[in-house]
């Protein structure tokens, strides 16, 4: 939990904090600049999106499941904004996979 007053984000928002205890985070490369994060939902249900900037997404992992380590892939469900958002991204590498 942040500590002393608040301020404003660099979106002009004020942001609000759970203090959820002693947690383990992972901090990916993705942010609001790259996808609408609130089109994000996990495929893990047990990590939770607890926070974004423009650059980096952090995640809440500690009822992951599996390990979570460095360089590891971790997939999202996309809504329709998040992916619009990611499809015109200049800063996503797209991959098409077959089903």
């Amino acid at each position: 939990m942040p500590i002393g007053k608040l301020g404003r984000d660099a979106f002009g928002n004020i942001p609000k904090f759970i203090n959820k205890g002693t947690i383990k985070r992972a901090i990916l490369a993705l942010g609001k600049q790259d996808v609408e994060i609130k089109g994000l939902t996990p495929l893990v249900n047990e990590i939770e999106i607890i926070g974004a900037s423009s650059d980096h997404l952090i995640l809440d992992v500690t009822k992951s499941p599996q390990e979570i380590e460095l360089n590891q892939e971790i997939r999202f469900k996309l809504n329709y904004s998040a992916l619009l958002s990611t499809c015109t991204s200049p800063y996503i590498t797209k991959i098409f996979l077959p089903d």
